[in-house]
């Protein structure tokens, strides 16, 4: 329910995408994309400039170990993240 919730009345984290848009929408899913689009560009332009800046795809995030690499080296310790972790909704409860 609270996913429900926060996908339909609470998309502040999707400029542009209006409440139960997602439902009533047959176009939703370009939306989403140009929405996509418009934030990669944002950050793009207001963070490359940033040497830590780095640009990675979410498919490649999380279907590879770079999540685990980055981590690792960033910290400089070593982690092991296992498939069923990343198999987990981020909401779903332990």
């Amino acid at each position: 329910m609270m996913s429900f919730i926060a996908h339909n009345f609470v998309p502040f984290w999707q400029p542009g995408v209006y409440p139960i848009e997602n439902i009533l929408s047959k176009n939703i899913k370009e939306k989403y994309k140009k929405v996509a689009r418009l934030k990669f560009n944002w950050f793009r332009k207001h963070y490359s400039s940033n040497e830590g800046y780095l640009e990675i795809e979410m498919s490649k995030l999380f279907s590879e170990k770079t999540l685990e690499n980055l981590i690792n080296e960033y910290f400089g310790t070593s982690i092991f993240i296992s498939d069923s972790e990343f198999e987990k909704k981020s909401n779903q409860s332990s």
